[in-house]
């Protein structure tokens, strides 16, 4: 939705305002309540067979706006960190760093709406709310992904989210052992290893 669509009159004014809100403005002020945060992660990949394609752990450190450190332990470790300017996706194994500038398409993924949490980003998305879930279907059909949702709590924990791809593939990502905790700005500044490869796509 684009705005909140709170209309007050006489015959409402005993109502509670969390009954009027739309779904937009209930999960922005869910999120709202955590600036900062330190979470593990169990990821699982489906096909459209529902057979699991991938599976992996890994821990995330947010703090925002638009600042995340997303690390992949195993089975093939990878590292995703926002600086809140660009992205680096770091992958161990080449030896290879991506650079992308956060403005661009990629401001528009599932995690940048999350991490971000502005209204200017969610514009483009239809939400609807079931209970504690919150579903995003794209207005647009430029994005990769046909609809994510998310469960978020009145206090601002994060339990889950998930991704639904045109391809099939719908991804999940369990929390867990979340943590409010005011993560350290240098960790989301990342230092290169020597002999990296560097992709710059900014």
């Amino acid at each position: 939705m684009k705005s909140i669509l709170i209309r007050f009159c006489f015959l409402y004014i005993f109502i509670p305002l969390t009954v009027l809100a739309d779904p937009q403005s209930v999960l922005q002020q869910r999120l709202d309540q955590v600036s900062s945060i330190y979470v593990r992660f169990h990821q699982k990949v489906m096909d459209n067979n529902d057979i699991l394609v991938q599976e992996s752990n890994g821990e995330l450190w947010v703090r925002r706006p638009n600042q995340f450190y997303w690390h992949v332990f195993s089975p093939d470790e990878n590292i995703l960190l926002s600086d809140g300017r660009d992205m680096f996706f770091y992958h161990p194994l080449i030896n290879q760093v991506v650079i992308y500038r956060i403005k661009n398409d990629l401001s528009y993924s599932p995690l940048m709406l999350i991490v971000g949490n502005q209204k200017s980003d969610w514009k483009d998305y239809n939400i609807i709310q079931k209970n504690d879930n919150f579903f995003f279907t794209p207005k647009k059909s430029e994005q990769d992904f046909i609809q994510f949702s998310i469960e978020v709590t009145k206090s601002g924990v994060i339990n889950c989210f998930s991704v639904m791809e045109e391809s099939g593939l719908r991804t999940s990502y369990d929390f867990n052992n979340q943590k409010n905790i005011l993560v350290d700005i240098n960790k989301f500044k990342l230092i290169f290893p020597s002999g990296v490869t560097i992709d710059d796509q900014r």
